[in-house]
């Protein structure tokens, strides 16, 4: 036992690194399934206002109005983002991504992400699109007219850090309460082998011991007692067993030596 670590040592280890690979799989597995049910009610949020305004466009294109003819939509997408403040901005650009209406009048007449127009080639009329753009995550609608052709789409920003910032919480609360749990059961843990391999550590150790004196030629110090462990009365036996042969094989010998000093004192 006095080589490296004690056995007692190895045990709690050993222990410790399955309750540590334990403790973190649980805490990935809530960690992810959180970061996906939370993005999910974000965008779902979101997904519920870009709808509306889906709607409102629509209608206008459905009494036979371009896009560009909406007028309307300036007020109404400026009205939502001063409802809402933390949607970043509102889109409204036609199928070849020209931007016709814009939160941000500066952003008028700009071309929109080519992501974005390329996914509104694939996209029907029940399609959403997530995207993250810069600094900002953005649903991506289609708009269709009243022969269910696209003419544009509709896309609705807002910051990273609506998700960013909460997921990144429970991140760091679940790897606190992990650190947390992780020292009081490596301490139960060591507690708990120190106690219970005491004695068997005990009677390894007193083991060792005679085996060492035994084959050194020094007498065991081991007494028999009820509460010798099986391993250790076995050993006991052993060490009976080995002395006995080893005195009728001494006594062989002097046995064979005399018998041989007889034959010799005859001639």
């Amino acid at each position: 036992m006095s080589n490296g670590l004690s056995l007692r040592v190895k045990i709690s280890i050993m222990i410790i690194v399955i309750l540590t690979f334990a403790l973190l799989l649980n805490v990935f597995l809530n960690f992810f399934n959180f970061e996906k049910n939370y993005s999910n009610m974000i965008y779902s949020r979101f997904f519920v206002i870009a709808k509306d305004l889906q709607n409102t466009a629509e209608y206008g294109l459905g009494l036979g109005l371009s896009l560009p003819e909406l007028k309307n939509l300036q007020e109404v997408i400026n009205g939502v983002v001063a409802e809402h403040k933390d949607i970043v901005s509102i889109a409204i650009f036609n199928d070849e991504g020209q931007t016709i209406f814009h939160t941000n009048p500066e952003e008028v007449d700009k071309e929109v992400p080519a992501k974005w127009v390329e996914k509104l080639k694939e996209m029907d009329r029940e399609a959403i699109s997530e995207f993250a753009h810069n600094d900002v995550f953005a649903v991506v609608l289609p708009l269709m007219n009243t022969f269910d052709i696209k003419v544009g789409a509709l896309a609705l920003s807002f910051a990273k850090f609506h998700i960013e910032i909460p997921v990144r919480r429970m991140f760091l609360y679940l790897f606190r309460w992990f650190s947390i749990f992780l020292i009081i059961f490596a301490a139960i843990t060591f507690l708990g082998v120190s106690l219970f391999s005491r004695d068997i550590i005990r009677d390894l150790s007193r083991m060792q011991s005679s085996l060492k004196d035994f084959f050194q030629g020094r007498p065991g110090d081991f007494e028999r007692s009820e509460s010798v462990a099986d391993l250790q009365g076995e050993l006991i036996a052993f060490q009976e067993k080995s002395a006995e042969v080893l005195q009728k094989i001494d006594h062989v010998s002097k046995e064979l030596r005399r018998i041989g000093g007889e034959g010799t004192a005859k001639y």
